[in-house]
């Protein structure tokens, strides 16, 4: 066999993805949150000032990858971190790093994320990760609206 077979991801499976990983980020939150240290806490404070910091590409990748499974404590749930990695690449594939918001709705994400986390107020954390991932779904949609085609998963 020769070539590469191309899947595509439809409006309708990238609104699914979303959906998926929001209810299972929310429960990492909620999980991570439950026995968060301080130590925890300075690392994603740092990781998040790294993300909010690069630009698109590898780098921003990578940046993310280790905020989310630090927040998550991915080490303590691997499956769960697993499962939401999966979700991600399944649309990273098509955005390949690029910020999908603009500079000045994403430039500080992380940093209202952690600011929230370490409140130690659960739900209002949830509020800002649940407001963060809309957003980032909607500028997704919007990309795969735009492109009028489907998009590489």
């Amino acid at each position: 066999r020769r070539g590469a077979v191309v899947k595509t991801l439809s409006v309708e499976q990238a609104r699914e993805v979303y959906h998926i990983r929001t209810l299972l980020e929310i429960e990492a939150l909620r999980l991570a949150m439950a026995d968060i240290t301080e130590d925890r806490l300075d690392r994603i404070r740092e990781l998040g000032q790294i993300a909010d910091d690069e630009e698109e590409g590898a780098d921003f990748v990578d940046a993310r990858t280790q905020f989310y499974a630090a927040l998550y404590d991915a080490e303590s749930r691997p499956m769960l971190w697993e499962m939401i990695e999966q979700l991600r690449l399944k649309v990273g594939r098509y955005v390949l790093g690029w910020r999908v918001v603009g500079d000045h709705d994403h430039s500080h994400s992380h940093e209202e994320l952690v600011a929230a986390v370490a409140s130690g107020d659960t739900e209002v954390a949830v509020g800002v990760l649940r407001a963060h991932l809309e957003h980032v779904r909607d500028a997704v949609l919007a990309m795969l609206h735009s492109d009028g085609v489907e998009a590489v998963s």
